[in-house]
């Protein structure tokens, strides 16, 4: 029984991350040359995707336990190791000839002189995350700590598995930094259950990521 809850679940995610893409879609297909048009129709699909989403939170899991929440400070801190930890594994594969790209970014860099390059911005480095943390942390881990409640690496590990595959749907190295951030993004919310804290790690990591990226293009160049 708990085996097919855990499917269940899964395929509850894994059909949610395919939902979750709908703003961006609409955001860069609509409006060629109208940056606010594009901006207006995403922001409109992503509070209707949002509210359906926090409706599914709370309607499957009420009374949500409180626990401490996790401060900022802290948040920075470990979002910051974790950044430089996976930039530091990515250079040492640079060293055997293995290189590892960020889909995202890619996109955004490819696109920065694009009417689709502001929406692209705000998606990445704030309407995506938060879905994204809803999903994955919200309804997905929730769902998992109380399936295995005794078990939190369990929960945790493939919560941080399933964000990683629904960004690649490749099982490959590509998702190694993935499932590093989601590892951080789960732990956060495990310790806390606020959504906040791993929203925040979230937006950080993209933010440092797309920071370094228009660097290296320009130094590049």
């Amino acid at each position: 029984m708990r085996f097919l809850k855990l499917c269940g679940l899964t395929m509850v995610a894994i059909l949610l991350s395919l939902v979750i893409q709908i703003p961006t879609y609409l955001g860069i297909t609509l409006f060629d040359e109208n940056s606010v048009l594009k901006i207006s129709v995403g922001l409109v699909a992503f509070l209707m995707i949002f509210s359906g989403l926090l409706f599914i939170r709370v309607k499957n899991f009420p009374n949500l336990p409180v626990n401490k929440n996790v401060t900022v400070r802290i948040i920075f801190g470990w979002t910051i190791i974790i950044f430089l930890l996976i930039i530091g594994i990515k250079l040492m594969l640079q060293f055997f000839g293995i290189h590892l790209t960020s889909a995202n970014n890619d996109d955004l860099i490819q696109q920065i002189h694009s009417p689709n390059v502001w929406f692209m911005l705000l998606n990445l480095h704030l309407l995506g995350p938060i879905l994204e943390e809803i999903v994955f942390r919200g309804i997905l881990l929730e769902g998992l700590i109380r399936l295995y409640p005794n078990k939190k690496y369990i929960a945790i590990f493939l919560s941080s598995f399933l964000f990683a595959f629904a960004h690649t749907y490749t099982l490959s190295l590509i998702l190694l930094d993935y499932f590093i951030f989601g590892m951080l993004y789960s732990t956060l919310y495990y310790k806390s259950r606020h959504l906040q804290n791993s929203v925040l790690a979230h937006i950080s990591t993209n933010s440092l990521i797309t920071v370094l990226s228009i660097i290296a293009g320009l130094l590049l160049k």
